[in-house]
């Protein structure tokens, strides 16, 4: 049964580190940092998929994190299942 207490919105901020677990979660994979050089942001794959998902360090603003979503193919939904899956919702 769905959880109604959910958000519908993406939250205002999410840790880099909560991004990057939930793509790979979904079958990304983190990207040999040799090749993309050097720096804070986390590059991450997919198979068959021709582009680079960028995920910036620090705390991921809400229409960054829309942008990353859209382009990774996961809904709101599915990310705030899995972002509150285990914590409380912020209200």
């Amino acid at each position: 049964m769905p959880n109604k207490s959910l958000p519908t919105k993406l939250p205002a901020t999410a840790p880099q580190n909560s991004v990057v677990k939930i793509l790979v979660d979904k079958d990304f994979y983190i990207r040999d940092t040799t090749k993309a050089g050097k720096g804070s942001h986390v590059n991450l794959k997919k198979k068959g998929v021709f582009f680079v998902i960028t995920v910036p360090h620090g705390d991921v603003r809400r229409g960054t994190l829309n942008s990353i979503l859209k382009k990774a193919g996961i809904s709101t939904k599915e990310f705030n299942e899995a972002y509150y899956g285990s914590k409380k919702p912020p209200y």
